[in-house]
């Protein structure tokens, strides 16, 4: 018998004023933040292997870059469900924008905070 598992997920690279790199993971009820290194930019003709994500600069998020983020939040499952995260909050000063997984395998950053996610979750200070 095959099993396959699979794991869809987004990863957000975020560069600080001072050179350091962090990488932001979302998927499956969970989320990481990790140190990294510089990420390259990569488009799909470019990666010879197996699994092709390509890396690329987003442009929904042209309006954050050189904003300091104050604030990192996680939404959180309202009811019986708890410690599962369904995205974050990545708070820019007065603004900001949404990283969250709308259904299963489907992530979308949203310009602010989406009023259907605030009915089904809380939002928690990371």
């Amino acid at each position: 018998m095959d099993v396959t598992l699979e794991c869809e997920c987004l990863v957000l690279f975020v560069g600080m004023a001072d050179g350091c790199w962090f990488s932001i993971t979302i998927g499956e009820g969970d989320f990481r933040i990790n140190e990294v290194s510089e990420p390259e930019i990569e488009h799909l003709a470019e990666i010879c292997d197996t699994y092709a994500y390509p890396t690329f600069i987003s442009a929904r998020l042209n309006d954050f870059l050189g904003k300091p983020i104050t604030g990192i939040f996680s939404y959180e499952m309202n009811g019986k469900i708890k410690g599962v995260s369904i995205g974050l909050f990545v708070e820019c000063g007065a603004s900001g924008f949404t990283i969250w997984e709308r259904e299963e395998n489907c992530l979308e950053i949203y310009l602010g905070k989406p009023d259907s996610l605030l009915q089904i979750a809380t939002l928690q200070r990371v």
